[in-house]
């Protein structure tokens, strides 16, 4: 990602499950995965618009990884 546009915004951090997830201005979303920390993909889906609303994920820490033209940004989150 281009570090002048932003960066990937998720929330709320910690959630009960239920995630906001909007891309930097500009950016042209492809997909978001969701990972548990040993590695094992839980979610793909596709990113139509800048934001997207995930859901239903067990209690533990999940990275998401946004796939972009022109890059890749992570976040890790929570689900209480």
């Amino acid at each position: 990602f281009d570090a002048g546009r932003g960066e990937l915004r998720v929330y709320p951090n910690p959630s009960n499950g239920q995630f906001t997830l909007e891309a930097p201005a500009g950016t042209q979303p492809l997909r978001v995965e969701v990972y548990d920390l040993q590695g094992r993909l839980w979610l793909q889906k596709p990113m139509n618009s800048p934001s997207r609303q995930l859901q239903g994920l067990l209690p533990g820490m999940y990275l998401l990884r946004l796939y972009a033209r022109g890059g890749v940004d992570e976040k890790k989150v929570l689900v209480e």
